[in-house]
């Protein structure tokens, strides 16, 4: 983009000032409260304003109460599904009800796009990849065999040695050489990470 040194209306002032935010800070409008009856028309107002790519119609309220009812093992649900399925737990009335409205609102909205926001926004805005460090890279566990006990958010292009270096500064600086957990190849330090890798890290760190 050219910018003339003289003569900018305010116009072109605001358009360049709107540019500049768009390229420095992108960003993603999180448009909460979809699931309340007449959010529909804000939305709309929203994605006049700033872009149908922007704006995000989510409700944090029913993913936050659909995941209570998962950790009480009343229902079985994923994270950005756009239903769910009863478990053999059972549901008293009243938390009956309000599940049969929830899913009701997961099926006109196709889900509460929390998911989906955080998705765009770590891989996307954010340009991320997450990667899983484990102990054991045949079983994929840690010291007390937990499955892939940890994910770790890295910038695009990071090597091993950045993942060292975000599970503790003395492994990484007594960091020999990492393992793939799916090939058992051995990575040097400089090797470049890809999303979903599952690695081991051995260092002479105790």
């Amino acid at each position: 983009m050219q910018i003339p040194k003289e003569g900018l209306s305010d116009g072109d002032t605001l358009s360049l000032a709107a540019e500049l935010m768009r390229l420095s800070k992108p960003f993603i409008i999180a448009a909460n409260k979809s699931d309340v009856p007449g959010s529909e028309a804000n939305v709309e107002k929203l994605k006049a304003e700033y872009g149908s790519s922007e704006v995000i119609a989510c409700s944090a309220a029913v993913e936050l109460a659909l995941r209570k009812a998962r950790s009480k093992g009343i229902i079985r649900y994923d994270d950005g599904s756009d239903s769910f399925e009863m478990s053999s737990v059972g549901a008293s009335e009243e938390q009956a009800a309000v599940l049969k409205t929830l899913s009701g609102i997961l099926k006109r909205n196709g889900g509460t796009h929390v998911q989906e926001i955080l998705n765009r926004v770590v891989f996307g805005l954010l340009d991320s990849i997450v990667v899983y460090p484990v102990e054991d890279e045949n079983k994929w566990t840690d010291s007390n065999g937990n499955v892939l006990p940890d994910a770790i958010l890295l910038k695009k292009g990071s090597t091993t040695m950045d993942l060292a270096m975000a599970v503790h500064t003395e492994i990484a600086k007594k960091m020999l050489y990492a393992v793939d957990g799916r090939t058992h190849a051995r990575l040097a330090k400089n090797h470049i990470l890809k999303d979903s890798d599952v690695v081991k890290i051995v260092s002479a760190a105790k």
